[in-house]
């Protein structure tokens, strides 16, 4: 009987955020990537990360108010102006680099359709222990010790995470869109953002009242 494949990474940890399937890996080559999966019901369910979205070019006008933030610089540039994909859509760490579902990869989970992003880009710096050729370590350490400006940063596996929930966070607010349009949400956080200051003022006239000279 053959020895069962390694795989070129390990799973890093597997959870749930804003009703999505998270999960980080560790490559084989040093740097991290993290995934976020929906499930059947999802408006983007099976859609590939580079290709055309119907339902995200009913909100054109969302996506053009949004800054570039974290997405990929390169995919921004190329950007036609024209497909609305997932992979401008979302605000993620250089932007969405994988799209898939065929349940095994990052983890065996049936049902599942992934989006993720990875960690090998030119500002991320490797993490050396975990290279497993060693020819390519010992390349990526002479680099490194020979790099007098090295700005490049091994992202961490809590910003893995992180990222991880920001990207699930994103595809659980498209549930909103079909609901409100873009006006309609904007007047929603308006009318939050009032009652908070409204509740703030109301703290600080009680604190007045009942501490007048500032005690505590």
């Amino acid at each position: 009987m053959s020895e069962k494949k390694r795989k070129p990474y390990k799973v890093e940890k597997h959870w749930q955020a804003f009703g999505c399937e998270c999960v980080v890996i560790m490559t084989d080559m040093g740097h991290r990537c993290g995934y976020a999966g929906i499930r059947e019901k999802h408006p983007l369910y099976g859609c590939e990360y580079h290709d055309n979205s119907p339902f995200l070019e009913k909100w054109r006008d969302v996506l053009m108010k949004e800054e570039v933030g974290k997405r990929g610089p390169f995919t921004m540039f190329c950007w036609d102006g024209e497909v609305i994909s997932p992979e401008i859509w979302f605000n993620v760490h250089f932007g969405l680099t994988f799209s898939g579902g065929d349940g095994k990869y990052p983890i065996e989970l049936n049902g599942i359709w992934w989006y993720g992003y990875d960690c090998g880009h030119c500002d991320d710096k490797r993490s050396i222990p975990d290279i497993s050729n060693i020819e390519f370590r010992m390349l990526e350490q002479k680099f490194q010790n020979e790099c007098m400006d090295d700005h490049r940063v091994v992202r961490s596996l809590e910003y893995c995470i992180t990222e991880c929930e920001n990207l699930a966070k994103q595809l659980s607010e498209l549930f909103w869109l079909p609901v409100f349009d873009h006006e309609a949400k904007d007047e929603l956080e308006k009318v939050i953002a009032e009652s908070n200051d409204k509740i703030e003022q109301w703290i600080q006239e009680r604190k007045l009242r009942d501490d007048p000279n500032g005690m505590f």
